[in-house]
């Protein structure tokens, strides 16, 4: 008995299990993608390339696909394929890949080939059946479903077959009664503790400034949730809700910030000449609190279009709109009210690399702000510039660098205070540099630390500020 082979098909079922994703009914139309997706390794054949499995378990393709992104998946999947062109496990994923996308002749082409290497290979079968089923060839998928009936016997494969048989059968059956399989669930969980050298936000000159602390530690935690609400093969539309807390020592519990967001996202891919273009329109409500006062509520509203120029880029022009109240309205509302409309205008560009593991991006938008209070009118543009690699010979490393650069103009500025009257013009800065560490597939660990430098006509708001600390995240689909 070949014992390396047991020994890496059970370490594939461990960190697969990892991942947290278990089946749901035992039914074909409900079975977890990322489950009965998990690499195994009685696909392979003696003569395979083979990917390793840690390495196509941390790649962008198995990570797309988990997520349902499966035209970033398939793009990662083809740069794999170059380096391991006789891989079965990729071309299992692609194949898999190609049928979520509406794809199902070239996907049943490349399980037929997988199937006359290694026959025997009970979730390939499985895959072929429902391919079938997709693209409207029930009978052929009756057929595939039986084999896997009989020859998979005990396996969930074969539990998942018997119950797609029976609903073929029953009086309600059609086309439309095959959904796609989705993760319906995905959270995020975050926790940690970061020093910040300028709580306050005091400013450099210290003449406009009082003496005292500014420099404290807090703990930091957020929670992000996502529900798939639809999902068809070109729609896709999400529920989700976001809260993030914040609890500073040093006695500086008025900076205690607490937020609550709620929001619908809705996309769907088009076709624009020979593009595919996913359009977005996105609301959310944000509610923010100061220790346990209300400190601003929100209503935003986010319209996007992502696509790829190239085979290794992607772009995505979005147009940011927020109707924004800020609580307190200050000593004189018609200057110093924050309360109006927010319009953010841009775009983000990637650049991948060849193994699609790397990638810088850049960012550019159009800022304007239109306030009950004259002093916050303002307009101006801001530019991000940032860079993703994994540490080379060490793959659950992985290293973010990125800056940023702000230009605000506020043309009606009018100081409330003597101790700078000059009018005010924003000169923002900053660098975030980030070493994160996966531990496993859904917790990781990061080290990060951010600087920011503000310039200003009016030194009242110029200051400097360090903030660094360690974080732990947690990221679950089901």
């Amino acid at each position: 008995m070949n014992l390396s082979f047991l020994n890496r098909k059970f370490f594939l079922m461990f960190v697969c299990g990892l991942m947290g994703v278990s089946a749901m009914t035992p039914s074909a139309h409900a079975i977890s993608e990322a489950h009965a997706a998990e690499p195994d390794a009685g696909l392979r054949t003696a003569d395979s390339q083979e990917i390793a499995p840690d390495q196509f378990l941390s790649s962008d393709a198995s990570r797309y696909f988990q997520a349902g992104d499966y035209e970033k998946a398939l793009v990662a999947l083809n740069q794999l394929e170059q380096s391991f062109p006789k891989d079965e496990l990729i071309q299992r994923y692609r194949a898999m890949t190609l049928d979520r996308l509406g794809k199902s002749d070239e996907a049943i082409t490349i399980f037929k080939a997988l199937l006359e290497k290694n026959p025997k290979h009970i979730p390939t079968r499985y895959f072929l059946g429902q391919a079938f089923a997709r693209s409207g060839r029930y009978e052929e998928a009756a057929q595939e479903w039986t084999t896997v009936a009989q020859e998979g016997e005990g396996t969930p494969y074969a539990a998942w077959s018997l119950s797609a048989i029976q609903q073929m059968k029953g009086p309600d059956f059609s086309a439309s009664d095959q959904p796609e399989k989705i993760q319906r669930w995905y959270i995020q969980a975050r926790y940690g503790y970061e020093v910040d050298s300028n709580v306050i936000l005091r400013p450099e000159d210290k003449n406009l400034s009082i003496a005292g602390d500014r420099d404290a530690g807090r703990h930091s935690g957020d929670l992000a949730l996502r529900y798939r609400a639809y999902s068809k093969r070109d729609t896709a539309i999400d529920l989700t809700y976001a809260a993030r807390q914040t609890l500073h020592d040093d006695s500086f519990n008025e900076f205690n910030y607490h937020s609550q967001e709620f929001g619908i996202n809705a996309r769907q891919r088009v076709k624009v000449g020979e593009k595919d273009v996913v359009l977005g329109a996105r609301y959310e409500y944000l509610l923010g609190f100061l220790d346990r006062d209300i400190y601003s509520s929100r209503n935003r509203w986010t319209l996007s279009a992502d696509t790829r120029f190239t085979e290794r880029t992607q772009t995505i022009f979005f147009d940011r709109m927020t109707v924004a109240n800020y609580g307190p309205d200050g000593s004189e509302p018609s200057k110093t009210s924050r309360d109006g409309f927010e319009n953010d205008v841009g775009f983000t560009h990637f650049f991948y690399s060849k193994d699609f593991q790397r990638y810088v991006f850049f960012r550019g938008e159009l800022n304007t702000s239109e306030n009950r209070g004259s002093n916050f009118d303002s307009w101006g543009t801001t530019f991000r510039l940032g860079y993703h690699t994994p540490v080379p010979k060490f793959s659950r490393f992985s290293i973010d660098v990125s800056s940023g650069l702000s230009n605000q103009y506020y043309p009606d500025f009018e100081s409330t205070t003597t101790l700078d009257p000059k009018r005010r013009e924003d000169l923002d800065w900053d660098l975030y540099a980030a070493l994160t560490y996966s531990i496993t597939k859904t917790l990781s660990a990061r080290f990060f630390y951010s600087y920011f430098n503000t310039e200003n006509n009016n030194d009242i708001y110029e200051y400097n500020r360090h903030i660094g600390g360690l974080q732990f995240i947690y990221s679950r689909s089901a």
